[in-house]
């Protein structure tokens, strides 16, 4: 999956998921050209109950795009969104953070889809 730091701008983040099945979470950020934009979108099968350090079967793929606005990305991911909301159909959200990971944490404190694990790097 991708990785978020402190100051990246996060467009959006997509999440669906089936329960007893699996689920797809998508996230993308500005990347180091201000034209361009960075992510990664992840599907996952599970296997057990664990959050972290599962066993559950995943597959991420890293996503790299010119899209001049955002408004053109968003719906580009939401194009794919539509599709995977047809197989993972339980729970699906789009958040709209355009905001750095301080405004992500704070939009989706209440999400019961959303984890996230913290690492100090030295």
């Amino acid at each position: 999956m991708i990785e978020l730091h402190e100051n990246d701008y996060i467009l959006g983040i997509w999440f669906a998921e089936k329960h007893d099945f699996g689920n797809w979470i998508c996230i993308i950020k500005r990347g180091k050209d201000p034209n361009g934009w960075v992510g990664g979108y992840r599907f996952r099968q599970f296997s057990d109950n664990k959050v972290f350090d599962s066993e559950d079967l995943s597959e991420s793929y890293n996503i790299k795009e010119k899209i001049a606005s955002e408004e053109q990305m968003i719906k580009s991911i939401n194009n794919i969104f539509s599709i995977v909301k047809l197989k993972y159909c339980d729970v699906h959200e789009f958040v709209e953070v355009k905001g750095n990971l301080d405004k992500l944490v704070e939009l989706t404190k209440n999400s019961s889809w959303f984890h996230m694990k913290f690492e100090t790097v030295h």
